[in-house]
């Protein structure tokens, strides 16, 4: 898919992604996994948007730019101390449904109470 995603809670970018994975796949990742350092708390996910590229390189150089020039909070890595110097074109953005996410918030609550 070679895409961008941006995570939000309320009006705040928390993470910043890339994914050649379908986006509802990578997005289940961050919600279920064990081995993310810092998972995504679905409840406070307000949206969720993507960016498509025709290639890996613009993808990975999107990701890490984006990174550096917000500073999302839930981003651990790529964060230098410092900013970017130089600007890349602004992207157009694509809301991505969360058609799942009742059913997930469903799930995790199942767990909760077994756990």
């Amino acid at each position: 898919m070679n895409c961008v995603y941006r995570i939000w809670y309320g009006d705040e970018i928390v993470y910043v992604g890339r994914t050649v994975q379908p986006l509802g796949d990578r997005i289940h990742d961050h919600v279920f996994s064990k081995h993310k350092r810092v998972p995504i708390n679905l409840q406070y996910v307000s949206r969720v948007d993507f960016h498509q590229f025709a290639t890996e390189g613009d993808m990975y150089m999107y990701e890490i730019y984006l990174i550096c020039k917000l500073r999302p909070r839930l981003n651990v890595d790529d964060k230098p101390k410092d900013g970017t110097c130089f600007v890349l074109p602004e992207l157009g953005w694509t809301a991505f449904p969360l058609i799942h996410k009742e059913k997930w918030l469903t799930q995790i609550a199942d767990r909760k109470r077994f756990f």
